[in-house]
């Protein structure tokens, strides 16, 4: 069973990478019908998808991380640095694209609001997940102290 940490990990990430094949799908129907000639946006939406595939894949990894009972280190830092950095690039690009969004908007290039929508959610869930991620390091580590404490008090 996954853990709780985790599967509400999984469940965010989701999320994510649901608003981000929407936005990808209206882009591609926007430039098939000429509205758009635009590719960054593209790229910056499969870079989200891929960094929400990859974020899964660390946190099944590290799912024996929330067990129960005894702990065996995984050769995991002290640091979730692959959550942060993953959560960084889809950070960065949601709060990329939505300032770029807000600059179309000012110079009256685009009405599209529901973009400028999906990216502070994206932002938001990925805060979130960041969040998560921290906390069941956290409990990690502490647990990691204690296995560590109690086999120095073994001896």
């Amino acid at each position: 069973m996954l853990g709780s940490y985790t599967s509400i990990e999984f469940l965010l990430a989701a999320a994510v990478f649901v608003l981000s094949c929407h936005e990808f799908i209206a882009l591609r129907r926007a430039r098939a019908e000429g509205k758009t000639e635009n590719v960054s946006r593209l790229i910056a939406n499969l870079l989200i998808m891929a960094a929400v595939v990859i974020y899964g894949g660390v946190a099944w990894w590290t799912l024996p991380l929330e067990g129960e009972g005894p702990l065996r280190q995984l050769d995991t830092p002290l640091v979730p640095w692959s959550f942060l950095i993953l959560g960084g690039v889809m950070t960065v690009i949601a709060v990329y694209e939505g300032v770029a969004l807000v600059r179309a908007r000012q110079q009256g290039l685009t009405r599209n609001v529901s973009r400028l929508a999906s990216y502070s959610a994206m932002f938001l869930i990925v805060l979130a997940m960041l969040g998560l991620a921290e906390r069941k390091w956290e409990n990690y580590v502490d647990r990691l102290e204690d296995t560590a404490f109690e086999a120095d008090l073994d001896r």
